[in-house]
């Protein structure tokens, strides 16, 4: 069905004017629909020592490299076959806030990576993870074959908008084997690790990357006949003369293999090759892919301003070692090896004094992974606690088995203090070090959680003060006539509207409300107003 529907859609774009001109646009509804626009890019930059000695050798070509994306200025960036040293580069001098995620293919720093370099200044990383191309994908280095020379690994990471919280995507790089049997195994574990990984159909995913194979074979075929579309081919762009592998000398007559397939988008824009020389010199044996595409925001808003209030308080913990202090942990940093490590015999604990009782809705921990180290001493087994007093704790969080990078808790509690206590601080029995790059906590110290059900059960939606309409608190995740129980705190004052836009009877609450029955009010809330 679905190659029926773009046939028909490539015939009426060759009406209007040729296959290059249509853009993919989605349905009118979809289309009115709020959307944010992601400029991604694909890119195999060359591996550092395959040329060396000749004109293509790093050093002859990285600035060339470095112009050719900053001629596109991506946000997502999907890299194959970079070491670490080249990474750093890139990230040095591109024009941009940008950071890297991922290791190597050996689950270390010293071999090549399958990374995703992204901008910083746009997004957050809320988790990111790796996994081998193998039938043990947590096992790091492990290949489906003998027979395949080099381990294969796919980097993923859930991205949030800065300025629009509700706009979050999932970006999957990935770098295939030489071998077709071993692609088309791969791919088929792409799709499982995403329906694995991803929570909802609704989330717009991306898969990027050199897959090694034409749209002829397996690997590919498994993708595009699954959820997924690729968007070279569904913007109505000729696969003819239309080559990826540049080969340093301008080649568009072989196989296009590197790829941008989506889930979810709303609409492409533009998708293209980078054909960038300077005088017949070119930045890698392949071109890069880049796209431009427009991704539905769907995303649930969040309390007050998405603000980490960790980065205010003080830290403290079990132990430490010299220059890895508990500050590092809630210092808003994961380059230049800021974490906080506790050595010795675990249990290892992390605390943090707010200074005041927040409201506490999300934790976001970055394990070792995240800073670039090995995978296998990410944090295992931790509790995520909250106190008022700094002695009493309730666990709000329990992590068991943890392999990601980066790990998202969404909670609504309350607290002063926050404890992350490890039980099991990597899947090394000799080494039993902590180490937490960073910890966040986004909370408010004003404003109120409205729950579903009474008692404070169901779900728990947290909202700083001001004025929400229905279609807000639908953002917000609070459906129409929806609201059995609140708390209030730190002071504020909640007024609760039978209709939208502050219409209807009221209701006002300064102190918190197990139960909104015996008022007639259960189920009855349609607009809000906090101050």
């Amino acid at each position: 069905m679905k190659r029926t529907v773009w046939m028909v859609m490539l015939i009426l774009a060759i009406g209007f004017g040729g296959l290059g001109g249509w853009t993919g646009q989605a349905p009118k509804a979809a289309a009115d629909a709020e959307t944010a626009r992601l400029k991604l890019m694909t890119f195999n930059v060359r591996n550092l020592n395959g040329d060396n000695g000749t004109v293509n050798s790093w050093d002859n070509r990285k600035d060339r490299a470095v112009r050719a994306i900053d001629t596109f200025g991506p946000d997502i960036i999907g890299m194959q076959e970079a070491y670490a040293v080249q990474i750093d580069y890139f990230i040095s001098h591109l024009n941009g806030n940008y950071e890297s995620i991922g290791t190597s293919r050996q689950g270390n720093k010293t071999d090549e990576y399958s990374n995703i370099v992204y901008r910083a200044d746009k997004f957050n990383i809320i988790e990111a993870g790796q996994f081998w191309l193998s039938t043990t994908p947590e096992v790091e280095g492990s290949r489906y074959s003998e027979a395949d020379k080099w381990p294969r690994i796919s980097t993923w990471a859930k991205f949030q908008a800065k300025d629009n919280p509700r706009t979050v995507f999932y970006y999957f790089n990935t770098h295939f084997s030489l071998d077709a049997s071993i692609r088309a195994q791969s791919s088929q574990l792409m799709l499982n690790k995403i329906a694995e990984i991803v929570p909802s159909s609704d989330i717009p995913v991306f898969i990027g990357g050199d897959l090694n194979a034409p749209e002829t074979e397996a690997a590919y075929t498994i993708l595009e006949q699954s959820a997924f579309n690729d968007m070279w081919t569904q913007a109505g762009h000729s696969l003819v003369n239309a080559s990826t592998v540049s080969n340093y000398n301008g080649n568009t007559s072989g196989h296009h293999i590197d790829w941008i397939f989506h889930r979810g988008a709303s609409a492409i824009q533009s998708i293209e090759i980078n054909y960038y020389n300077e005088n017949g010199l070119y930045p890698s044996d392949h071109y890069p892919v880049q796209a431009v595409v427009d991704i539905p925001v769907k995303g649930k808003a969040l309390a007050g301003g998405y603000v980490n209030v960790a980065r205010q308080g003080i830290a403290t913990a079990d132990g430490y070692v010299q220059a890895e202090t508990p500050s590092k942990a809630i210092d808003g940093m994961v380059l230049s090896n800021s974490k906080w490590c506790a050595t010795g015999a675990e249990p290892h604990w992390l605390q943090i004094d707010l200074g005041e009782r927040y409201n506490l809705y999300r934790f976001v921990l970055k394990h070792a992974g995240a800073g670039g180290e090995n995978r296998k001493i990410n944090t295992r087994n931790f509790v995520i606690q909250v106190s008022d007093n700094g002695t009493s704790w309730t666990d709000v969080s329990t992590v068991s088995g943890n392999t990601k990078d980066i790990t998202l808790h969404e909670v609504n509690t309350f607290g002063r203090y926050i404890r992350l206590y490890i039980t099991d601080a990597g899947n090394l029995s000799s080494d039993t070090a902590a180490r937490i790059y960073e910890l966040e906590a986004y909370g408010l110290k004003k404003g109120a959680v409205f729950y579903k059900d009474g008692s404070y059960g169901g779900y728990a939606v947290s909202l700083a003060p001001g004025s929400y309409t229905l279609a807000q608190l639908q953002q917000a995740g609070i459906q129409n006539d929806d609201i059995t129980s609140l708390r209030v705190y730190g002071g504020a004052t909640v007024e609760l509207y039978e209709h939208d836009h502050f219409l209807g009877n009221m209701l006002v609450r300064t102190v918190d409300d197990s139960s909104l029955t015996p008022e007639g009010w259960s189920d009855i809330t349609s607009s809000i107003k906090i101050y």
